[in-house]
């Protein structure tokens, strides 16, 4: 199974004919005669290179905290939904990370010096182009944010337990994201993949009429 992405396909439909309600419809249906050229599909992939993307892995670590989000209030009804609070808590800190191990050296998608978030082009020769452009690409981090309240550690210290144990023996995760031990106003506490230094910087640019 190794598309573009990942498919694995096995037949084929035509449409030939159809109602536009689609009460009726006519389709021709093919079995392949020969295998998939995933290895072809591999080579060409290579040889155009690839990207590392901060809006796609944004999106992905804003994906993880809505999942932990829906597990946490079904957790009020069934305490078994723990588990999948506790898994999708650590897939969005090992996102976080991920964002800061991409790129050229592993120095992550954020420049210091233009103080933005960047896309990389990784071409076949192993070379690597930082994008600097200036887009909502950059901005998708923002949307990567969970708000539990002094409430949900409480009824739940499993996930209060969880929380506690990275911040003691993974610090190197921990500390790419928000102070979610930190109690807000509202007991509440943030998750979010940006920390105070980052957020102000990006919506000083975003904020900024010369920019966007």
């Amino acid at each position: 199974m190794e598309g573009n992405n990942g498919e694995d396909v096995k037949e084929l439909f035509y449409y030939l004919d159809s109602t536009p309600t689609h009460s009726y419809m006519k389709m021709l249906y093919k079995y392949p005669q020969a295998a998939f050229p995933y290895q072809i599909l591999k080579d060409e992939n290579n040889r155009r290179g690839r990207t590392q993307q901060a809006d796609g892995t944004s999106w992905m670590a804003m994906f993880a905290l809505n999942m932990l989000h829906i597990s946490l209030e079904l957790a009020l009804k069934n305490e078994t939904y723990i588990d999948m609070v506790n898994k999708f808590f650590e897939h969005f800190l090992y996102i976080a990370g991920a964002l800061d191990l991409m790129g050229e050296a592993f120095e992550g998608l954020w420049n210091d010096e233009d103080e933005f978030y960047y896309d990389q082009l990784h071409v076949n020769n192993n070379e690597c182009h930082r994008l600097n452009v200036r887009s909502m690409v950059s901005l998708i981090p923002f949307f990567a944010v969970e708000v539990p309240d002094r409430n949900h550690l409480l009824r739940h210290p499993a996930f209060a337990e969880r929380m506690n144990w990275f911040l003691k023996n993974r610090p190197d995760v921990a500390t790419l994201v928000s102070h979610w031990n930190e109690q807000g106003k509202n007991e509440k506490h943030l998750l979010s993949l940006l920390r105070g230094h980052r957020m102000k910087r990006l919506l000083s640019q975003m904020l900024d009429e010369n920019e966007f």
